[in-house]
């Protein structure tokens, strides 16, 4: 008979532990997943352009479910935002819209932007070198 309360007693142990176990990784993932994703940053929402002369014709606007970018000739091409992450680094930040295209295909669209660094300004990522600004209307 005490054999059995101590095989019990194990079991219910080994299963309270189990338990915190899982619940452990549980937040942790929640914790990984929720990281660093925001809301919208409302300082970008507007049509943005550049006097870059070989862009003259391209555009980005930025809302609250897309980005569409010009891309020229009357042409563009809207990207649905999932997911917004913030990357705070100095002296602009970067946003990272994690998009989906037309097509299906995940596109992560990345740019940085302080309106304090240098007013209504962005950059693209991977075009750094190059200046947006927001058009006024």
């Amino acid at each position: 008979m005490e054999r059995k309360g101590r095989i019990h007693n194990f079991i219910k142990t080994k299963g309270l532990i189990s338990l915190a176990v899982f619940i452990l990784i549980v937040l942790l993932l929640q914790s990984c997943e929720k990281d660093n994703f925001v809301a919208f940053p409302s300082s970008l929402k507007g049509t943005w352009v550049t006097d870059e002369v070989r862009y003259q014709e391209r555009y980005i606007d930025i809302d609250e479910l897309a980005i569409t970018l010009g891309t020229g000739k009357g042409t563009s091409n809207a990207l649905l935002i999932n997911k917004i992450k913030k990357n705070i680094k100095k002296p602009m930040d970067e946003w990272i819209f994690l998009c989906q295209n037309m097509e299906g295909d995940l596109i992560e669209f990345a740019i940085f932007y302080n309106s304090d660094h240098d007013g209504n300004i962005l950059y693209l990522r991977n075009m750094k070198e190059i200046k947006w600004r927001k058009v006024e209307y």
